[in-house]
């Protein structure tokens, strides 16, 4: 998927100008790296268009974090400034337009990607693809 597709995706997936779509799309990345391990994330940005790649912060690091759910809706909220149904909303958007990216590049990679995600997640980021 192109850097334009995949923002504009995410801004028709969450209804939000392409400035704040790219800004969401930081925030839940970001939020998302602190999760991964070094090989995941470089492994995730394999698919992901320049220059959002640079959101995993592909670097090695000490120590993953295990974030709660409420811990990632949280750190997403508060680096967008919106409220808890709001950065639910926008969290969703970026996952389904990651799995998107993913699946229409390398479709057995897509059961890696949900492997990746913590149990109390999936919750968050289930949701109906009716875009």
């Amino acid at each position: 998927m192109k850097l334009q597709q995949f923002i504009d995706s995410v801004a028709v997936a969450a209804h939000l100008e392409r400035g704040e779509a790219n800004r969401t799309i930081g925030a839940v990345l970001r939020a998302l790296r602190v999760r991964l391990t070094h090989a995941e994330a470089a492994r995730l940005a394999t698919w992901m268009p320049p220059p959002i790649d640079r959101y995993l912060d592909k670097s090695p690091r000490a120590a993953v974090k295990h974030l709660s759910r409420e811990e990632l809706v949280d750190g997403v909220r508060h680096e967008l400034d919106v409220d808890v149904r709001e950065a639910l909303r926008r969290i969703r958007a970026v996952y389904v337009v990651l799995e998107h990216a993913v699946a229409g590049a390398a479709p057995d990679e897509l059961d890696h990607l949900r492997g990746l995600m913590p149990q109390d997640w999936r919750e968050v980021l289930e949701v109906h693809r009716t875009w």
